[in-house]
């Protein structure tokens, strides 16, 4: 068994090959004193360094070991790819790599467009594979071989009515119409972008055109005109007077008319104008009352005066009469008239008071009656009159006595230019009493 320190048993067992310190080492710093490696200490060109007294290795690429001994096999981790063949090298490792396949571990793949294979007209595109490869025919070329020339127009990729022209190698352009554009004329140019419309109207854009939505009173292409809002064939005011207010019209009512368009008829009845129970019947700008019997005036406000019209004749004097609630009047006639208005007069001959076999002839007056002959005239008379005698100069005496009854007596006297009246009660003869009449009937 090995005898002395722990730290000298270790080197042993570590370093077996390494020379081993004798003693008990340096007691001061001044006592110690470098350790050489010796130069078969690390093989393979290992790096040997001193380290707490003691030599250690350091190995190079591709070896290991406590002296760099043992050779690292760097073909174990398969570093070679698409089939190639790892070879181990001192300190690295080469690919032997298949056909079409190159570089380190033969990751690179040679391209299958090397020589060109595709014809003049095509493109090659390599494809993953040794040998594989697509042609690709340039734009305006089809066919195996790329030797058909296509018509790019064929498909007419021309929009909106745009017109295809082909070019060379395929190519083709597109001429747009008027408000289009694009590459295929697919985009319609804003005909409303300039802001046309005047008067802040709403621009509507359309093909090569636009449509402004002009604000009442106004039209034209850019809403430029004025339109006359109350001309004939836009006037809608039925009874009333238009007035242009710009962009709108007004109707300015006549007296009696109401509404938007003066088409309402104000209703002149709502005020309950008619009193006394009056009916009132709604006129333009106006009313009328059909009013209660008895009452008159616009507002059936007066009691009515029937005799207004002064409806009695001949001197009748007239009175209302509203007894029955219906209105009406009464005539009272003077004396030798009768009738609803005292119309008719009454014929005192009628009765026949002259003596049939006398020469005297009765005349109908009015109010009275006349004897008449060449010498003697008789006049009777029917109201009664005060007692007055009329004595003209030379001659008078009393010529008669009529009706032997005394109810109806009179004393005329006219002879020639001589001239006595004298009258006593004269009551009218029977029949020809004086006449009233009230509503359209003759009086009691």
């Amino acid at each position: 068994m090995l005898q002395g320190s722990l730290e000298t048993k270790l080197n042993y067992f570590f370093f077996p090959h390494f020379p081993t310190p004798r003693g008990n080492g340096a007691a001061t710093k001044d006592e110690c004193r470098d350790i050489d490696c010796p130069s078969d200490a690390c093989e393979h060109g290992g790096l040997c360094v001193a380290i707490y007294h003691h030599p250690k290795c350091f190995c190079p690429a591709g070896f290991t070991g406590e002296r760099c001994e043992v050779n690292v096999d760097e073909c174990a981790s398969d570093p070679c790819h698409n089939g190639g063949t790892c070879v181990d090298q001192p300190q690295g490792y080469t690919c032997e790599c298949p056909e079409g396949y190159s570089g380190l571990q033969c990751l690179i793949e040679e391209s299958s467009c090397a020589d060109d294979p595709c014809p003049d007209r095509a493109m090659c595109k390599n494809e993953p594979g040794v040998g594989n490869y697509t042609c690709l025919c340039r734009s305006g070329y089809t066919g195996e071989d790329c030797d058909v020339t296509v018509d790019p127009c064929a498909d007419s990729p021309c929009q909106s009515g745009g017109e295809c022209e082909t070019l060379q190698q395929g190519r083709y352009v597109c001429r747009c119409p008027e408000g289009w554009e694009g590459r295929h004329c697919e985009t319609n140019v804003d005909d409303c972008a300039e802001s046309p419309c005047a008067l802040g109207a709403e621009c509507t854009d359309l093909n090569n055109d636009f449509r402004c939505e002009c604000p009442e009173g106004f039209t034209g292409k850019r809403c430029q005109d004025k339109v006359d809002l109350c001309s004939a064939s836009n006037n809608e005011c039925a009874n009333g007077r238009c007035v242009d207010r710009v962009f709108r019209y007004e109707c300015v009512c006549a007296p009696g008319w109401s509404g938007e368009l003066c088409d309402v008829n104000v209703d002149d009845c709502l005020a309950r104008p008619c009193q006394n129970g009056g009916t009132c019947v709604d006129e333009v700008d106006d009313f009328s009352c059909a009013c209660e019997p008895g009452f008159v005036g616009k507002r059936c406000q007066h009691r009515a005066d029937h005799c207004a019209s002064d409806p009695c004749q001949n001197g009748g004097t007239c009175s209302n009469d509203d007894s029955d609630g219906e209105g009406s009047f009464v005539c009272d006639c003077r004396p030798g008239f009768v009738g609803l208005t005292c119309e008719a007069a009454i014929d005192e001959c009628a009765t026949n008071l002259c003596d049939p076999t006398g020469t005297a002839r009765c005349l109908d007056l009015d109010n009275e009656f006349r004897y008449s002959s060449k010498t003697v005239k008789y006049i009777f008379f029917q109201k009664s009159l005060p007692v007055r005698t009329t004595i003209l100069p030379v001659f008078a005496m009393q010529i008669m006595t009529k009706n032997s009854n005394a109810k109806k007596t009179g004393f005329f006297i006219f002879f020639q230019n001589l001239h006595m009246i004298i009258n006593t009660n004269f009551a009218p003869p029977p029949g020809a009493s004086a006449a009233r009449a009230s509503k359209g009937r003759p009086a009691r």
